[in-house]
């Protein structure tokens, strides 16, 4: 600081004096300033402040030598890295790393022909942590140019997280009977793969990839990456050897992958676009060799439909899917090798219940989409990362409905209660968030995971389809790929692709402006209606949807802002109870309201959001509502999925005040005669939702009584023996009237557990039929579970079995027991990982919380070992942060309330788990007001409802 001189008159010593005192302390205040920015952050270095890698930075060429050693449990390798700097000079070069210690870096300039011109000095190297950098720091600047930057690298294969490159154990037969086996495997989505190797681990830093992995020497071994097999030579080792691998397309680092294994595997042949072939081969342990047909057949439908589709060929020599016994993510998509939790990929349609086999196709089928989109085509960043996993979640529908067409698997209509009405009830939440959001560090990065990205961005596309048509949105779809093959997009310029093809097809549709309003702001509408009998005009409003009465009083307290004010462009549709065909009409952000014209004399009735194809809600005037439900009664709405949205829409309504739990009662009368799955689908989750806060109450066994006559005939036509010549969706309506009956008491259904479950407990060979064999443990294991030591008999065959959707199914099973010393045991038992792998841990706390004893257990548990689960999990983790909300979805009382603010409070780093907190605390409020509001009203319907009419 200059201290301005001028203003210092000398009018005596002793003025003079004091005046430069002053100064003194003045300038002194003002070194000790700069000192503690200097210190604090505004003079730090590029590498401290910027924690993404300079726009100068171009990947050019990664070859990566990974030697894993299996017994040492340590891998190590070397990175050569091809770059260009660009547009200006650099004075550092970062690469991320994390938990790897780096040797020997070099820094050489290439010339125009990639050869090696001069070696730069490096002065010097540092770690920077909170950025996950390893700078390297040159003697002069790196001026535009090539370069090459070496180093050695190592690390362990010991990762708890189970992300980075790790191994797996896994029990197989051997030659002296069961033996313990290793897998090395990898998992770098979405900032992993710098645990693994140096790199700019960023997904617009695309590069093309030349890997050489080591393996034992013994033709068991199989190393396996994204590319095909090049050559393989002895060593380094004596009993090694290293394969090496083509050279791969341009892709991004966290799509590599490295895989040692001794599993075995099925192949097929795939036709290209170009009509040659190439092999998708799905890997397995051998002892389940018979689990891998299936995923094969699927893998080569689907692949074949989505060349089809895309009119763009798969890029690779090969795809490769592999299940890996410990595995974070449900899967993963490496270009050419994508990695599956074991449950995800491995089962047998002979054998396995039609929920795992419908599971594993849509994985399948999700997972492959992402070799276009997501793959091909990559989000510039994060912030777009809906982008990969909106799509795909869409896509998977469609291409596993295709390849099921014969078999009529419905999954275009299993949309709605796989996806889109589970995110509409998270998306009316205050704690909800847009589509696209801006994120930095890793810990936000991995918090995108989420249900938004993934379901509320599969649903507005969906609903781009359904404005566009299934033609020109394939045409935009194709037209998106060839723009940016191989190359990084931003959610414009989907949007412009799609504008482009829908002009083309003479169709006005700005779909920019269309879909701007449903993925930068978050949320949804409600379009409320009210209809004129006499002129049949029917009055529209559209205004934002919250989903607990005390939310939008809330909304105005802490606003967060929307860049459209809350309005939104709305496509409707709808059809008439007397008239043929879906009319449809658009309701824009303006004006505030619009008028649609119906013929008085004809119109009985009619229902808005055909098919649910848009992600708003509707509501009726009450004299609409009842139109309605006299229609559902007459079964005079043809639709199974027009039923489902009406359940969905009155009971989401009726949480949110817009209408009483009566009409949402008066509605569900008529499910006494439905059939259709996606109906009874909805209407169970809604009466299953219900049930923790009508338990303990008075009204419970009147709701139990209302539920049971409900599910009745359904019950009584499906019952527990399935048909030779059962459809899958009759299979998967029969598990939801089963388990529903169940959970809500009825005791025909408990009963008819209880004989199966004492069968198969007094002999291991008598299994329960598959589709109903997860309820039979369950609800067995809660009536019989406790007694003559049934529970330690159902662990002991836990921790034998072999198969994982079985293993899976008794982990679940073991939960339900009611004894809560015997659930702190489990508590206790699950600890250990080589009991319960850690990818199944916080599916045991979360199941147990649903048990009405496992619930404060479960909440005191994790509280008291929260500095435990960190430690194991780390804050990183997303299924730890997803797990508060999860567990403490049922509490309903002000102190529960305050626990988890005091919890919260005590441990206030949330990590990836920020925003699940936020949706824990406002669930909870919600509760306690559901309770206060809505309970009585539904005891006084259920009181009437119970009550026979007075004789006349």
């Amino acid at each position: 600081m200059a201290v301005s001189m001028h203003y210092v008159k000398i009018v005596g010593g002793g003025i003079v004096f004091a005046v430069l005192a002053v100064a003194v302390i003045v300038l002194s205040i003002e070194v000790a300033r700069l000192n503690n920015e200097l210190n604090n952050g505004s003079s730090r270095e590029p590498w401290q402040t910027n924690f993404r890698i300079p726009d100068q930075l171009e990947a050019h060429n990664y070859d990566i030598f990974m030697h894993p050693n299996i017994e040492a449990n340590r891998f190590s390798g070397r990175m050569a890295l091809t770059l260009n700097v660009v547009g200006s000079s650099l004075t550092y070069l970062p690469l991320h790393q994390k938990g790897l210690n780096i040797s020997n870096p070099s820094i050489v300039s290439l010339d125009a022909r990639g050869r090696q011109s001069k070696a730069i000095a490096i002065t010097r190297t540092l770690d920077v942590p909170d950025n996950e950098f390893y700078v390297i720091v040159p003697q002069e600047a790196l001026q535009p140019g090539s370069y090459k930057v070496s180093v050695n690298f190592e690390g362990s294969l010991s990762q708890p997280e189970l992300v980075g490159i790790y191994t797996s154990t896994y029990e197989a037969s051997g030659a002296s009977g069961v033996e313990t086996k290793k897998i090395v495997s990898s998992k770098f989505e979405p900032t992993y793969a710098r645990r693994a190797f140096p790199c700019l681990d960023e997904p617009d830093k695309k590069a093309h990839f030349t890997i050489s992995l080591v393996k034992p020497k013994d033709a068991t071994w199989k190393a396996l990456s994204n590319m095909d097999e090049n050559k393989v030579e002895d060593g380094p080792g004596d009993n090694e050897k290293t394969v090496f691998f083509s050279s791969s397309v341009k892709m991004s680092t966290y799509l590599a992958c490295f895989i040692v294994s001794e599993f075995d595997f099925e192949t097929e042949n795939v036709v290209n676009l170009d009509t040659s072939t190439f092999p998708v081969s799905v890997y397995g342990r051998s002892d389940l060799k018979s689990k891998l047909i299936f995923a094969r057949d699927a893998a080569k439908a689907i692949t074949e439909y989505y060349i089809d589709y895309f009119q763009i060929g798969y890029p690779l020599p090969k795809l490769d899917l592999i299940g890996i016994p410990d595995f974070v993510s449900g899967a993963m998509e490496n270009w050419g090798l994508i990695t599956f939790r074991e449950t995800n990929l491995l089962v047998d349609e002979a054998t396995d219940a039609v929920s795992n086999i419908q599971q594993v196709g849509s994985v399948v089928a999700h997972e492959i989409a992402h070799m276009w989109f997501g793959n091909l085509v990559t989000m510039k960043w994060w912030d777009d990362l809906w982008l990969n996993e909106g799509f795909a979640s869409f896509m998977e529908y469609k291409s596993l409905d295709f390849y099921k067409k014969d078999e009529d698997w419905k999954l275009l209509e299993q949309f709605l209660v796989m996806d889109l009405q589970p995110v509409m009830a998270l998306d009316a939440q205050l704690s909800s968030h847009p589509i696209i959001q801006q994120v930095s560090h890793p810990d936000q990065i991995n918090a995108l995971f989420d249900t938004i990205t993934y379901s509320k961005g599969c649903s507005v596309i969906r609903m781009l389809e359904g404005i566009l048509g299934e033609d020109v949105f394939q045409k935009g779809v194709t037209k998106y790929l060839n723009r940016f093959i191989y190359d990084n997009a931003v959610t414009t310029d989907l949007w412009q692709s799609m504008t482009e093809a829908a002009l083309e097809a003479q169709q006005s549709v700005d779909v920019t402006r269309v879909m701007n309003t449903w993925t930068l702001q978050m949320g949804l509408p409600v379009v409320e209606i009210k209809y004129n009998e006499t002129t049949g005009i029917a009055t529209l409003m559209q205004k934002r949807f919250f989903g607990s009465p005390g939310a939008e009083k809330k909304s105005l307290e802490v606003p967060k802002s929307s860049p459209y004010g809350y309005r939104w462009d709305v496509p409707l549709s709808y059809i008439e109870g007397s008239i043929a065909g879906v009319k449809t009409e658009w309701f824009k952000m303006e004006p505030f309201t619009i008028q649609i014209q119906f013929d008085a004399a004809k119109t009985t009735w009619f229902k808005f959001n055909y098919k649910q194809i848009g992600f708003y809600r509707v509501n009726y005037d009450e004299k609409m509502w009842g139109k309605l439900i006299e229609a559902l009664k007459a079964s005079e709405i043809a639709e199974d999925t027009d039923r489902s949205s009406l359940i969905d829409d009155v009971f989401s309504l009726a949480d949110g005040s817009y209408v009483t739990y009566k009409q949402a009662l008066d509605l569900s009368e008529y499910l006494e005669n439905e059939t259709g799955y996606i109906s009874w689908s909805t209407s169970a989750s809604k009466f299953l939702k219900l049930l923790p806060f009508m338990r303990s109450r008075p009204a419970y066994p009147t709701f139990m009584a209302f539920v049971e006559k409900l599910v009745k005939n359904q019950y009584d036509a499906l019952k527990w023996t399935e048909g030779a010549d059962d459809p899958h969706i009759t299979k998967r309506l029969r598990s939801t009237i089963l388990n529903l009956a169940c959970s809500c008491g009825y005791q025909t259904c408990l009963d008819e557990t209880t004989t199966p479950f004492n069968d198969w407990i007094a002999d291991e060979t008598k299994v329960p039929s598959i589709n109903v064999r997860a309820l039979v443990y369950n609800f067995g294991m809660e009536r019989e579970g406790n007694p003559n030591g049934n529970w330690d008999k159902v662990w002991d065959r836990y921790v034998a079995a072999a198969d994982p959707q079985e293993k899976l199914r008794l982990l679940i099973s073991l939960t339900y027991v009611k004894d809560v010393t015997t659930l702190r045991k489990y508590l206790f038992y699950a600890e250990d990982d080589s009991l319960v792998r850690s990818q199944d841990y916080f599916t045991v706390l979360q199941t147990m919380s649903d048990n009405p004893l496992g619930s404060s257990l479960v909440w005191d548990y994790v509280r008291d070992n929260w500095d435990k689960l960190v430690e194991r999990f780390t804050l990183n983790s997303r299924s730890l942060g997803r797990m508060i909300p999860r567990i403490t979805q049922n509490f309903d009382t002000q102190d529960r309330l305050d626990e988890m603010k005091a919890f919260f409070a005590k441990y206030p780093n949330a990590g990836a788990g920020a925003s699940a907190r936020e949706q824990a605390l406002e669930r909870v409020e919600s509760n306690i007001q559901w309770v206060s509001l809505y309970y009585g009203e539904i005891e006084s319907w259920l009181n009437t409802w119970a009550t026979p009419p007075a004789p006349k």
